[in-house]
Parts: structure tokens; C-alpha cells; sequence
């Protein structure tokens, strides 16, 4: 964890079940499980998210926990070349918030004569948690090579939805109201495998992998669009409203091709990796049945597609021994997302709902120590993580006499996150007879009496 995305051809612990299958039967104590409580702190600032005052701009902070891996390995006596290992991870946990809200008097809205009250806000949510359940088998035909590969099952669980409410009581003593909700929510489990390659010498270590796209075996979701509206000037009158449930989702990841490498250098040991992922063709998620506005009679297809770029993405560290007892540790790795481009997830006819709509690149920091005890180890050490991403601005606000309410998608707002993350960890090795008396009960049941 301490050299994040670096360690695909030089990983030494159980991670190698996630950056690289093949280097698990190279380890030379596989019998030993991990466990790391993380702890972080997130900010996020929504910047001009509905204008360009200060006012503007809407910050939130949150402070819990955070992904974490459990892993366990074991080996067979009469499969010497045979090496065997689980692991439970939290691959992704985002939840993303905000809300704004405005209530004024004045001539805020131009298409309306006078001055008029004006209230209402909008609201965004994001959630997001893919967990991977998997296990490892690595062969060592020939010393100093391993060949691997883990099975994954993965469960996606994501959920987003946008929500704009305005009314406003005109100088002609109407009231006048917009409303526009747009929500998917869906769930798939699925399988993909991660193929591993290591080689290692006195000094260097080498490794490569392979991730299939994920594999898709069940899943369901929703969609969910209201939109309604009073115009008492024109007397024209929305009403659209249609919502889906149980519907099948096909959610697709890239093909993903890894390499990296550790060189012993300068009394430590330099860590690089970059991994190359595919781009996925425009394809859609999920689809419900066209209809028709009650009101407007237009045409709507509510649907949830996605579209990704080819992206690489790259790490390095450098870890150390300082004694016996203490290794330090330092890394950066690049996040870039695949979105093609930002979007305001306005539904038309065409397009509907983006999933992938933030075209960030992340930067990864991490640092910390490792304390070889007798039989484990600890580990202490802290994660910065920092990007800075446009979105399509849902409103402008009234910001002073001369700007009313407007709402233009070519107007620009940004995000901009930064986390930091505590991390304790903790490696615990089997003692030999206890782990051979679980291999006997697995493969002999009853005989251990």
C-alpha cells in the first residue's frame, strides 16, 4: 500500500494476489494473512458550481474510513510448486454530495416582467462501492519464475442522481415552478481474472499481468427522470415523468495489460510499473422502453451508456532498509480517468444518461515505515491523493442586479479533491503446526483426530 501502483514485477506480500499472481509463489513466507485499518480525510470543493461569486463555491470535508485489504495465503506439503492464497478487497468507495440553494427578490428571471421572489436549490449525489472477493493459484516451474493467476468476484454497486427545484412568485401574482430529477442506480456481479508473470535475480525482478474485462453474470438497475413545469404567461404546462425498475444491466471494464520492475539501487530497491488500459466503444448499460411526455408528446429514450478512452497510467517508489527492524518506503502513482469528456447528464433522445463523466487526472503520494517484529509486521504511513476536474455548470443563481437566474450546459464549474489517508497495517505469520493442522483438516477431514 505504501508504494500504491509501483510494485507489478516486485510486490513482496500479499498484494501480489491483486498487482501480480505470479509473483505469490516467489514470496518466501506465504503462510501469513494481512489485515490494515485505514482512516482518511477527504475535502472537496465545488467551485462556481452555480455562479462566479465566492458564494459560489461550496466545500464539504469528511473524515472516516477507507478501502482496506484482508488477505491469507497457504501452501500444500506434497505440492511444492503449488502456492495458494485468498483475499477480500474494497476496490472503490466513493460517496459525493452536495447541495445549493437560493432565495432572493428582484428581476431574476428575464423572461419574466418585474421583479419576482425566487427560491429553490439543486442537489448532487454520487455512491459508488466495488468490492472483489478472489483467489490465487501461482506455479513455480523453474526457480526465480512464477506463473499465476487470481479469480475475482467482483460486485459493483453504483448510484447517482441530480435534482433542480426553482419556483417563484411573479409580479403578476402567479407562481411559477420547474422541476427536473434524473437517477440511475444498478448493481452486477461479475468475474474477471488477473494472469501474472514474474522472474527475479540477485538484483532485478520483473513482472507482467493481464486483466480481463469483467464478465458479466447478473445485475439489475434503475432509472428515474421527472420533469415538470408552470408557465402561467404562455399557458404552456410539463409534465414528464417515467421511471423504470428491473432492468438488465450489462456493465463493461477494460482490458487491462501491466509491467513493472525493482532494481536494487542505492542500499534500497527502485519500484516501477505502468498499465495500459483499453478503450470501450460507446455501449449501453442499461435501456427502458421508450415514452412519450404526457405533456409534450416528446419523444424519450431513458437509458444509462458509457464511453472510454485508452488511458496508462504509471508508478514508481523506492523502499529502503534502515535496520534490522525499520523499512521506509516512498511512491507516486497517476490516476487518469477514461471519461471521454465532461457532461451535464441532460437527458435528449439520443444520448440519456454518461456514467463516466469526470475527465480528472489523479496525483497518489504515499510514505511510511514497516516494523519487522518477530512474527509480524507493522505498518504506519500516510496517503495524499489531489485532482482538479471541470463539470457542466447545472445553473447560475442570481448573483447581482445586472445577472439573473440563467441555465447554460456551455458554462464550466470545477471540482477540486484531496484526500489524505492514515494507514496501520498489520502482517501476522501462521505458526508452522497450525497451519498444517487447517491443510489437514481441509484435504483430510476427520483423520486429524
Amino acid at each position: 500500500m505504501l508504494l500504491s501502483n509501483s510494485v507489478i514485477g516486485s510486490v513482496d506480500d500479499l498484494g501480489a494476489v491483486y498487482y501480480n499472481p505470479g509473483r505469490l509463489g516467489l514470496i518466501e513466507n506465504p503462510a501469513f494473512v494481512i489485515t490494515g485499518k485505514i482512516y482518511q480525510l477527504s475535502k472537496t470543493s465545488f467551485q462556481k458550481l452555480t455562479g462566479d461569486t465566492p458564494d459560489a463555491t461550496i466545500r464539504r470535508s469528511r473524515f472516516g474510513g477507507a478501502p482496506s485489504l484482508m488477505a491469507g495465503s497457504y501452501k500444500i506439503d506434497k505440492w511444492k510448486k503449488h502456492h495458494f492464497a485468498y483475499a477480500f478487497l474494497t476496490r472503490r468507495n466513493i460517496d459525493l454530495s452536495v447541495k445549493s440553494s437560493v432565495d432572493s427578490f428582484g428581476d431574476e428571471i428575464d423572461e419574466l416582467p418585474g421583479n419576482e421572489y425566487l427560491s429553490g436549490g439543486i442537489e448532487l449525489n454520487k455512491r459508488l462501492k466495488e468490492e472483489w472477493f478472489g483467489g490465487t493459484w501461482s506455479y513455480v516451474p523453474v526457480p526465480d519464475i512464477g506463473l499465476g493467476v487470481t479469480g475475482f468476484a467482483t460486485v459493483h454497486d453504483q448510484e447517482a442522481f441530480q435534482r433542480m427545484q426553482l419556483q417563484t412568485y411573479t409580479a403578476e401574482g402567479n407562481t411559477e415552478m420547474y422541476y427536473n430529477f434524473k437517477r440511475y442506480d444498478f448493481s452486477q456481479l461479475g468475474l474477471l481474472l488477473k494472469f501474472g508473470f514474474a522472474w527475479e535475480t540477485d538484483k532485478l525482478s520483473v513482472g507482467l499481468t493481464l486483466t480481463t474485462p469483467t464478465m458479466h453474470i447478473l445485475g439489475k438497475g434503475a432509472l428515474e427522470y421527472e420533469r415538470f413545469g408552470t408557465y402561467s404567461s404562455s399557458g404552456d404546462q410539463i409534465y414528464e415523468k417515467n421511471q423504470k425498475e428491473k432492468l438488465k444491466v450489462r456493465y463493461r471494464t477494460p482490458l487491462a495489460i501491466g509491467g513493472g520492475l525493482g532494481y536494487d539501487i542505492l542500499g534500497g530497491k527502485l519500484h516501477i510499473s505502468g498499465e495500459y488500459y483499453h478503450k470501450i466503444n460507446h455501449y449501453t448499460i442499461m435501456e427502458g422502453e421508450t415514452f412519450w411526455g404526457q405533456s409534450s408528446n416528446r419523444e424519450i429514450t431513458p437509458l444509462l451508456s458509457d464511453h472510454l478512452k485508452s488511458i496508462f497510467n504509471y508508478g514508481f517508489g523506492y523502499s529502503r532498509e534502515i535496520n534490522k527492524t525499520i523499512n521506509f518506503y516512498l511512491s507516486y502513482s497517476s490516476d487518469y480517468s477514461s471519461a471521454i469528456q465532461k457532461s451535464d447528464n441532460t437527458y435528449d433522445t439520443n444520448n440519456g444518461l454518461m456514467l463516466s463523466t469526470h475527465t480528472s487526472k489523479v496525483n497518489h503520494w504515499a510514505g511510511g515505515i514497516v516494523l519487522e517484529l518477530n512474527r509480524s509486521d507493522v505498518t504506519f504511513g500516510v496517503a495524499h491523493a489531489m485532482s482538479k476536474f471541470p463539470i457542466s455548470r447545472p445553473v447560475d443563481f442570481p448573483e447581482n442586479v445586472d445577472h439573473g437566474l440563467t441555465i447554460n450546459p456551455d458554462e464550466t464549474a470545477f471540482i477540486k479533491w484531496e484526500r489524505w489517508r492514515f494507514i496501520v497495517g498489520i502482517s501476522v505469520s501462521l505458526l508452522e503446526d497450525v497451519a498444517t493442522r487447517l491443510e489437514k483438516k481441509v484435504l483430510s477431514p476427520g483423520k486429524d483426530k
